[in-house]
């Protein structure tokens, strides 16, 4: 949004008096609509006339007096604003403005985005991969040897072996791929949880990793009716925070008194001290 310059001492300049009032609302209105539309002081004939009738600009242009250029100039195909430059920015001036305010809240989006990711999101992909096989897989069929050797014996057939269950290991800690699953605060607190419910029920697992992921998998049950608020999505949380701030620069460009960010600060204020002023009576 852009804005028209009107000089505050221009109420009773010379020319504005001997244009008169119906004059100078024209240029005042041209002059708004100029800025919106990015013309540099230039109003075409089609949208003067909607404005204000041709004796009016005509008074306009020469309310100068003793040969001096009035508040507005005939020029081809319409009016052109007196001085509309030497108070107002161009519309070169106003996109230069704009691009560079938008690479610089995009660049301080993809910082803020780039900060809020999860460390599992940007753990390389090799240190996720096992290192061994999964144990919580059957293993793959025997085949025979080759060279013709003894085919395996129907007693071995459609049987796995089954790895023995086992106490959770004091150096057990949990992995990148449960970090995933939630806020690291959160998955701590839940792996001190799964220990001791277990070491209470004297019980082992076979595969510690696969239990704990169930385990987060049905927290919210375990919850026993409390409400479960999940986290928020951080590259949201970053998108509203860039939206908001490009809200603030817009602001402070247009000369605005109170950004959108303190205007809801403010809000916030004056109820809370209503509140406490009701609470006092």
């Amino acid at each position: 949004m852009t804005w028209f310059k009107v000089d505050d001492k221009s109420a009773f300049h010379a020319k504005v008096v001997r244009a008169g009032n119906e004059a100078w609302g024209a240029v005042c209105r041209a002059g708004a609509w100029s800025s919106e539309q990015g013309t540099d002081g230039f109003i075409p004939d089609e949208i003067a006339s909607m404005i204000a009738r041709v004796f009016v600009w005509n008074r306009a242009e020469s309310c100068g007096g003793n040969g001096r250029k009035g508040l507005v100039e005939r020029v081809e195909g319409g009016w052109q604003l007196h001085d509309f430059l030497d108070w107002n920015p161009s519309a070169a001036q106003i996109d230069a403005k704009r691009e560079a305010t938008r690479k610089r809240v995009e660049q301080w989006r993809v910082k803020q985005v780039s900060n809020a990711l999860p460390t599992a999101l940007v753990t390389p992909v090799e240190t996720l991969l096992p290192t061994r096989p999964d144990p919580s897989r059957s293993d793959p069929p025997c085949r025979p040897p080759q060279g013709g050797g003894a085919p395996e014996s129907d007693a071995g057939k459609g049987k796995s072996r089954k790895k023995p269950a086992h106490p959770c290991p004091p150096d057990w800690t949990p992995k990148p791929e449960h970090y995933a699953m939630g806020t690291r605060a959160w998955v701590d607190s839940e792996a001190a949880k799964m220990r001791d419910h277990f070491a209470s029920e004297g019980k082992g697992k076979a595969d510690w990793d696969a239990t704990f992921r169930n385990w987060l998998r049905r927290a919210p049950e375990f919850a026993r009716g409390q409400v479960s608020i999940p986290e928020p999505d951080p590259r949201k949380v970053a998108d509203l925070r860039a939206r908001q701030t490009a809200k603030d620069i817009d602001a402070r460009d247009a000369g605005c008194d109170m950004t959108p960010s303190e205007q809801a600060a403010a809000a916030r204020d004056l109820r809370a001290m209503l509140g406490g002023i009701g609470r006092a009576l």
